[in-house]
């Protein structure tokens, strides 16, 4: 038993390998121009560097304005910033729904960032704010980008999700583990690039993970069985 089982063994950890490299792949991935590309008047957690010193850390801004290949920011603060004149106090919760307390838009100067420093979209602006910052900046509501959107492509790292998901009926459990992990990589995708497939992937998971452990047990089941008939 234990030789027949060993070829399976090897298949399975060289498919995890390639599935944790596609992971990578995937979360290093860039926000596309089109799918998910950052517009004036959102929200986005980002990769914006400090001022006084050669560092960055991710944390929410809001796109001013989008243009070749920058996109233009203001940072996002959670501290308190009452007393700064280049501070405008916004509502959190209007795109930050667990928020308790209001943040602080550092109105001093924006940041120029490329896309692949973006991470995700947080949610948009409320009118109030937004209307102020066009006032103060003098910029529009535009996306120069939006003609080239359409409609989002579906992902098909979550429909594969599924499939191998289900298909752990069929392979003693083994394509399910691979599509419950295919499962969090496409929502990462999505998250990333805007594309729709959500339900797939979240089915894919569950699924997945279920099929896994009981496809685990079933294993443990058989290996013990065959152990104790050799002791006999």
């Amino acid at each position: 038993m234990p030789e027949a089982v060993l070829p399976l063994a090897i298949a399975s950890l060289a498919g995890l390998v390639v599935l944790i490299l596609l992971g990578v792949r995937v979360y290093r991935r860039p926000v596309q121009p089109g799918l998910g590309w950052p517009a004036a008047g959102e929200i986005w957690w980002a990769d914006v560097p400090f001022r006084e010193v050669d560092d960055s850390k991710v944390r929410p801004c809001l796109v001013l304005r989008v243009h070749g290949g920058r996109i233009e920011v203001l940072k996002i603060t959670s501290q308190d910033k009452r007393g700064r004149h280049d501070h405008l106090e916004i509502p959190t919760r209007h795109w930050n729904r667990s928020a308790d307390h209001n943040s602080f838009l550092d109105m001093s100067s924006p940041f120029r960032l490329r896309p692949r420093q973006f991470r995700n979209q947080a949610g948009r602006v409320d009118d109030r704010t937004w209307r102020q910052v066009r006032n103060a900046f003098a910029t529009d509501d535009i996306n120069p980008f939006a003609g080239q959107r359409g409609a989002p492509r579906a992902s098909v790292l979550a429909v594969l999700s599924s499939v191998l998901a289900f298909a752990g009926l069929c392979t003693g459990g083994v394509t399910a583990l691979y599509g419950a992990i295919l499962g969090h990589i496409a929502l990462a995708d999505i998250r990333r690039t805007g594309k729709t497939g959500d339900r797939h992937a979240v089915r894919g998971i569950v699924v997945g993970w279920i099929f896994t452990l009981v496809a685990a047990l079933g294993w443990w089941g058989v290996l013990s069985s065959g152990g104790l008939q050799g002791r006999s």
